[in-house]
């Protein structure tokens, strides 16, 4: 009985770290590049205190919205799943294309470095990343 009590409280910490992780995270990648200009200024906005209240509660209420919304259908969750994996796809085909970039233009290698492995990899990265899109 003690051994089930024991992994009853490390599965409830682990939750709850990893919860807390994710809320951090979530607020954190508006709130930088609210500071950064790359998203509106007031993702930027702190507290007295430090924290980006602002982020944190667009974020949450966002989150909170979703989870709302897909109490009204499954269908829902599905059509929300397919649209965050399709999204996620897309950096990584600009990661694969600026790679690409760099070895043809020779942008960050020293001066007769082979860039052809690089290259193929940059282009075989772009062209898988759009297929997946479309599969998507």
């Amino acid at each position: 009985p003690w051994g089930a009590i024991l992994i009853n409280l490390a599965l409830v910490v682990s939750v709850v770290g990893a919860f807390l992780s994710w809320t951090l995270l979530a607020a954190e990648v508006p709130h930088v590049a609210g500071k950064d200009g790359t998203m509106p200024k007031f993702f930027g906005h702190e507290s007295e205190r430090g924290v980006p209240s602002t982020s944190l509660l667009i974020t949450n209420l966002l989150v909170q919205a979703f989870l709302v919304i897909t109490l009204f259908a499954q269908s829902t969750y599905q059509a929300l799943f397919y649209i965050a994996s399709a999204a996620i796809l897309v950096p990584y085909i600009f990661s694969g294309a600026f790679a690409a970039k760099l070895a043809l233009t020779g942008e960050s290698y020293e001066s007769g470095e082979r860039r052809s492995g690089p290259l193929f990899a940059g282009v075989l990265a772009t062209i898988y990343g759009l297929w997946r899109v479309y599969a998507a």
